[in-house]
């Protein structure tokens, strides 16, 4: 199968499983922050657009987003990422993921010999107010068959 059609199948499994979940009244307390924000290098990793949850854990999100790579061609990125956080307002960020990287001609169609899944690590700070905004800074790291490389990025945004 290609690789294209198994990211779409595998980005609408995580879709339709987990945004029933994440919305469930069940889940809703004051502690449990959503978050919209914009990502400048990171797991993006140039630019990119991110939704972050928190799971029934507070301690615990989810990721993903929408992102460009426009080095040497023009990328679509896709991240997504379970992370893991240490503190109340001030916290400690450990995450893992993966970042899709799919690669596109200059007919605007996506060569799928050239696309690739990148396995991320990082470590960060963040700071989320229970209301109105979310900031967060930190080191990500690609895990390439054939190389390794350390991104820097920050993020701001909006919670709810």
């Amino acid at each position: 199968m290609k690789l294209w059609k198994r990211f779409i199948k595998v980005f609408l499994i995580i879709f339709i499983f987990f945004i029933p979940l994440l919305s469930s009244d069940s889940i809703k307390t004051k502690n449990r922050v959503s978050s919209v924000y914009f990502e400048l290098f990171g797991q993006g990793p140039i630019l990119s657009i991110n939704y972050d949850k928190h799971f029934v854990d507070k301690n615990i999100s989810f990721r993903t987003g929408l992102g460009i790579f426009p080095i040497y061609n023009f990328y679509f990125t896709f991240p997504f990422g379970i992370n893991y956080l240490f503190g109340k307002k001030h916290m400690f960020e450990t995450n893992t993921g993966i970042t899709v990287f799919l690669k596109m001609n200059e007919n605007k169609k996506i060569i799928t010999n050239d696309s690739k899944v990148v396995p991320t690590i990082g470590l960060g700070y963040r700071y989320q107010s229970e209301k109105d905004w979310f900031f967060r800074t930190g080191f990500t790291c690609y895990i390439g068959s054939d190389k390794f490389s350390i991104w820097p990025g920050i993020s701001a945004g909006a919670s709810f």
